[in-house]
């Protein structure tokens, strides 16, 4: 009897040692402000990395000489030292951009809202890769030789960006408005949105059961291969239908051009297996710009809400 009593109480003192432990740890749980500026001389770089775990990142065309990084957000945690920090190193041609996690000191529940602003100078035309997990990218006016996203959920916008692009996802989004390069496309379950005001360029891009939505002048010229197993084709423009076969997968070959004498083609090849193609015309968006509307952003008819947790994508595109 005198045991079972002993266990009891030993188990009373655990718990109520555990409860004034936590009450103690939360009484040290702080929000803390994040705001981390390093800048560096661009000169002859060719090559710029950027490695943002879980912030999200804007890549800001600048009339400046130097690339400058701005780190800013909250974090809230029992250890302020263990808050992300901003690292900015050159090594010969290349610039190398982090956002780095200490995490040598046990702390309870820390969250974190960070973005990391990325000022390039216009005059930059090189290489810019940019490798994330969950945050999101955003780029836009920039001339460069390629641009490279890698994410696991991230979302990718672009507006008026000449570059050879590739993004590669496991489940985020791409969203390109007046697209003036080829693009490389690679995701799971995220969908692609791209929109030329002039197109003479090479699409390629697979999915797994992401959609993916073209929109092109109605005047553009374009060969087109759809591979799928159960996704459908919807488009705006009339197609030539040169062959159409199924190995087992149902692969279609067509051509669309209204002008007989046309010099550039543009070429689309979409593999998927249960992702839908709509190829639209986008005559109507040509003129448009991207718009802030409180804490949303309208993008290409895709509502990008903005809250303090994340960033989500509401898309109801109204073509016309």
């Amino acid at each position: 009897m005198n045991t079972r009593k002993t266990v009891i109480a030993l188990i009373i003192v655990t718990v109520v040692s555990f409860a004034i432990g936590g009450i103690m740890l939360k009484s040290l749980y702080k929000l803390h402000e994040i705001n981390d500026e390093k800048t560096l001389g661009i000169e002859d770089a060719t090559n710029i990395q950027i490695h943002a775990i879980n912030a999200d990142v804007n890549i800001i065309p600048s009339e400046s000489g130097e690339i400058r990084t701005l780190l800013h957000g909250t974090f809230e945690s029992s250890i302020k030292s263990n808050a992300a920090k901003l690292v900015m190193t050159r090594t010969g041609q290349n610039i190398s951009i982090e956002t780095k996690y200490p995490r040598i000191k046990f702390s309870v529940e820390e969250k974190e809202n960070i973005s990391l602003d990325v000022y390039v100078p216009k005059n930059y035309t090189n290489k810019l890769v940019l490798h994330g997990e969950s945050g999101n990218a955003k780029i836009y006016d920039m001339n460069l030789k390629s641009f490279e996203f890698t994410t696991d959920s991230g979302n990718l916008f672009a507006g008026n960006v000449s570059s050879e692009l590739k993004f590669k996802s496991e489940s985020g989004d791409l969203i390109l408005y007046r697209n003036r390069g080829n693009v490389n496309a690679d995701t799971g379950s995220g969908n692609i949105i791209v929109a030329y005001s002039i197109f003479q360029n090479l699409v390629e891009a697979k999915t797994v059961s992401g959609k993916m939505i073209l929109g092109f002048p109605v005047e553009s010229c374009f060969d087109l291969g759809f591979k799928t197993e159960s996704g459908k084709l919807n488009t705006d423009f009339l197609l030539k239908i040169n062959s159409i076969s199924k190995n087992p997968d149902e692969i279609l070959h067509g051509v669309h051009c209204s002008d007989t004498d046309a010099k550039s083609v543009g070429k689309i090849i979409f593999s998927t297996i249960s992702g839908d193609l709509d190829i639209k015309n986008t005559t109507v968006f040509t003129d448009m710009e991207l718009t802030d509307k409180g804490s949303e952003k309208d993008f290409l008819g895709c509502k990008m809400h903005e809250t303090n947790e994340s960033m989500g994508i509401i898309c109801k595109l109204t073509w016309q």
